[in-house]
């Protein structure tokens, strides 16, 4: 029951938290998707491209978004980010 793989989490990494001009993903599992949402709950990018994510980070004003990761595994994670 407990080798579930519902239990089995992807480990990612997000850095820096808060960020100036570029965040750095670090997981072993491919993502398959890069959504950024503001604070109000606009989505801003939905994407499959590290470099187009990177340029619209790059553009942003200092605020807190949200970025939501999906997986190839159909799994997915949102981490709260903060530009300077």
């Amino acid at each position: 029951l407990l080798n579930n793989s519902d239990f089995n989490t992807i480990k990612v990494n997000v850095a820096p938290n808060p960020f100036s001009d570029k965040i750095n993903i670090q997981t072993e599992e491919q993502i398959s998707n890069y959504i950024l949402i503001d604070i109000s709950g606009k989505q801003l990018i939905n994407t499959i491209s590290k470099n187009e994510l990177d340029k619209i980070v790059y553009d942003l004003k200092s605020d807190v978004y949200f970025l939501h990761l999906q997986f190839e595994n159909s799994q997915s994670h949102i981490f709260k980010i903060i530009k300077e």
